[in-house]
């Protein structure tokens, strides 16, 4: 019933919710969505009916979902940014040098490469909230696991929209579906002498850059094989997904304005290392 009510509401109504009861309400929806998530992930019982609507059984996964969002919406659980100092550091180190020398020669002018290995503790300082929040046992089929298992599809949301809740009418009955591949999620490596990439999930499903893709437990296991043979993995949103990548992204849009920022985990002979890119939005 609380879901009923709850996306019946305008934005006006979802306002005038007591603030103790929509954060206790958020959080109750919150546990039961990732209860919820665990055991359609582990289960594999996400389906699709003959609309190409996700759905299981009669629960409702995308009217739970919907709650959420609408409760979010004024939530005052907001991420906190991370010091401009901790950012400043993780990305260029200790030294004003560096930083001062992106802003004057690449800085709206062309892409830089910052390269760093895992044990650098400047680099830990930003990032290992992140990697601490993962089931990561050190290799990286562990690591993707940890990040690919539950996740939620995100749909894009234009700048201009005025109505937040107009999004919820495009995405009906999609809202909390699995992660789609080129929406969400891209495997793909280039051959020797070739710039056509060469998308990994065609070998098992030959029509998924043309038709919506979501990808199951068995699909996310493909991902770890994948990464063994050769193919880079591209996860779209981490900023959306873990507030811990969120707090560095504000930092870096009060740094940088808006950026557009990619964080890449290699390991080469053995040893992690960061690759962080950074590219002006501006």
């Amino acid at each position: 019933a609380i879901i009923v009510l709850i996306n019946a509401c305008d934005l006006e109504q979802l306002h005038d919710i007591p603030t103790s009861l929509s954060e206790a309400s958020l959080n109750l929806l919150k546990v039961i969505r990732a209860n919820g998530s665990h055991h359609l992930v582990i289960r594999g019982a996400v389906k699709s009916n003959e609309e190409g609507h996700l759905c299981k059984s009669n629960i409702g996964v995308s009217d739970l979902a919907e709650s959420i969002f609408r409760l979010s919406i004024n939530s005052s659980q907001l991420t906190n940014s991370l010091p401009l100092e901790v950012v400043q550091r993780g990305l260029f180190g200790t030294s004003d040098t560096s930083f001062e020398d992106f802003m004057s020669n690449y800085w709206e002018v062309s892409p830089f490469l910052l390269t760093r290995k895992m044990e650098d503790h400047n680099v830990n300082d930003m990032f290992s909230p992140f990697i601490q929040s993962l089931n990561w046992n050190g290799g990286v089929p562990s690591l993707l696991h940890s990040i690919l298992q539950g996740l939620v599809s995100c749909f894009p949301i234009a700048s201009e929209e005025q109505n937040i809740l107009n999004f919820l009418i495009e995405v009906k009955d999609r809202l909390g579906c699995p992660i789609i591949y080129q929406q969400d999620i891209r495997v793909v490596k280039t051959e020797s002498q070739s710039r056509k990439e060469r998308h990994y999930f065609r070998d098992f499903h030959s029509d998924c850059l043309k038709e919506p893709l979501y990808l199951t437990t068995e699909d996310v296991l493909k991902c770890e094989q994948a990464y063994k043979g050769g193919y880079t993995l591209a996860l779209r949103g981490l900023e959306f997904r873990y507030q811990s990548i969120a707090a560095i992204a504000d930092t870096l849009a009060l740094m940088f304005g808006q950026p557009s920022v990619d964080f890449w985990l290699q390991e080469v002979d053995g040893i992690f290392s960061t690759r962080s890119d950074v590219t002006s939005l501006i």
